[in-house]
This record gives C-alpha cells, sequence and structure tokens, in this order.
C-alpha cells in the first residue's frame, strides 16, 4: 500500500506539471506520444503478442505519429502508417514462419487504437479553451472516481461477482456503487472547478455548470471506464500476465493505470466533437 501511495503521488505531480503547460506548443503531443509508446511497449512485448523488435518498433513508432499526425492534411498524415503497413507485411513475407497475421494486425491497429484514444487530449486543448484542463480532469474523474468507488465499496458491500471468469474481485454491487461515486465525484470536480475559475480568471461572465449533462454523461463515462477496465483483464488472462508492465510501482504499466480512462477520454471527446458542453 505504502508503495502504490507514493507512486501515486508521483503521477499526480507529473500530472499538476502537464496541466501547467497544457497550452504551451506540443506539451500535450509529446505527452500522447510517450503514453501511447510506452503503453503499445508494454501490449506488444510484456504480453510476448509480438515481441519481436521487428514488429515493436514501428508499433511503438505508429504511436509516435498520431498525435503529431493531426497537424497535417490528410494525404499527409496517412503517409506513415501506410508506410508501416507496407513494412509489416514485409516482415510477414519475410518471417512468415515465426511471424503471423494476427500478430501483424495487433501490431498496427494496436497501436492506432491506444495513440488515438490518448489523442484525445488534443481535442480537449484545442476545442474548448480555456476550459480543455477541466475536460481533461472530466474525463479522467469519470474513470478514476468510478474505480476509487467501486473498490471501497465492492470490499465492504461486494456479494455477487460481476465478471467472475474475467475479474474475480469485481462486484455488482461495487459496479453500482462505483457509478454514484462517478456522479458525485464529477459534481463535486465541476463545482470546484467553477469558483476556481470564475474567482481568478473570469470577468464579468462567469463560467456556468450544466449539471444535468454533467450527471448524464457520467452515467455514461462510469461504465465504460468498467468496460476498459474488464477489457485490460481479458488481455491479461489470455495471455498469462498479471500487469502491462511496472513503470508505475504498485500500480503496474502505463496501461494498468489507463485502461478505464482511455474509453472515457474518447467518449468525452467525441461527445465535445458532437457540440456538447458540460460548462457553459
Amino acid at each position: 500500500m505504502k508503495t502504490r501511495i507514493i507512486s501515486s503521488l508521483i503521477g499526480i505531480l507529473i500530472m499538476v506539471a502537464v496541466l501547467f503547460g497544457f497550452y504551451l506548443p506540443f506539451v500535450v503531443e509529446i505527452v500522447v506520444m510517450l503514453l501511447s509508446g510506452l503503453a503499445v511497449y508494454e501490449l506488444l512485448n510484456e504480453t510476448k503478442i509480438a515481441s519481436d523488435p521487428f514488429l515493436v518498433v514501428p508499433g511503438i513508432l505508429l504511436a509516435f505519429w498520431t498525435p503529431f499526425s493531426f497537424h497535417f492534411d490528410l494525404g499527409v498524415a496517412i503517409l506513415p502508417p501506410a508506410i508501416i503497413l507496407f513494412y509489416l507485411f514485409l516482415v510477414l513475407l519475410k518471417k512468415h514462419d515465426t511471424v503471423h497475421f494476427n500478430q501483424v494486425a495487433t501490431t498496427f491497429f494496436a497501436p492506432l487504437m491506444i495513440s488515438l484514444c490518448f489523442s484525445s487530449l488534443l481535442i480537449f486543448r484545442d476545442r474548448v479553451q480555456p476550459h480543455g484542463i477541466y475536460y481533461v480532469l472530466a474525463a479522467l474523474g469519470g474513470a478514476w472516481f468510478s474505480d476509487i468507488g467501486a473498490y471501497f465499496i465492492g470490499c465492504k458491500f461486494g456479494k455477487h461477482k460481476l465478471a467472475p471468469k474475467i475479474s474475480p474481485k469485481k462486484s455488482v454491487e461495487g459496479f453500482v456503487g462505483g457509478i454514484v461515486t462517478a456522479v458525485l465525484g464529477m459534481v463535486l470536480l465541476s463545482f470546484v472547478y467553477s469558483l476556481i475559475y470564475n474567482s481568478l480568471f473570469a470577468g464579468d461572465t462567469k463560467v456556468q455548470v450544466n449539471y444535468l449533462w454533467i450527471i448524464l454523461v457520467s452515467l455514461v463515462l462510469a461504465p465504460l471506464g468498467v468496460f476498459g477496465d474488464l477489457s485490460a483483464s481479458v488481455v491479461k488472462r489470455q495471455t498469462g500476465i498479471k500487469d502491462f508492465g511496472w513503470i508505475m510501482p504498485g500500480h503496474g504499466g502505463i496501461l494498468d493505470r489507463f485502461d478505464s480512462a482511455l474509453w472515457t477520454m474518447s467518449a468525452l471527446a467525441i461527445f465535445l466533437l458532437q457540440g456538447g458542453h458540460l460548462l457553459s
């Protein structure tokens, strides 16, 4: 527990530092690049899905490219992925005795999926200024508030297994408690953010919190976070590993910490792209 707490505090400090530099040029792109690259390495190498360096390296390069591709038109943006895909099939032809198509497919599509989910941070930065930082916290909170609530309520009251063959410790009671905790946490986060923003930055026009939308969105984000967590658990069970990595002592790897948040970040980004807002 002590190791987990120390690791969490370090993670919080790093996140605070990133948020302070949120609107500086290319800070978010570099953060997304590093998170995506590490997560892809964990998935491909630690699980042994595609541990061959001839597959891992292009997978990481694809993850590195994705956040920067948003700065180019479509013709330029798709060129590196196309080259990497061509290269992967060359590897398949050359090493067909040891490399299989499912490994090539995973090497290409997993980095795209992971890096596109993390690239939701770019949407928060560029589409909802000056409240991008709030949406980052909301996307992470939608998953992590639920995780915290589900853990403590499940430990105290959990009796009915949610998915016993995938994640034996998860309970229906914890799932419901996590949703309630997520709603309460998101409402509190939004209230505190509006107080701080209005006292420090707002002029005559104060930011207003759309609490109804926050509750409705929270009711979607919390189950999506559980879905992401269970999806990661399936991969772990099928590949016979406990954690995806070791970079965060007590928590595992990047994917262990962000498996649920990947889905909540993506869902909130889609909500914003469709014209939705939690603040007005």
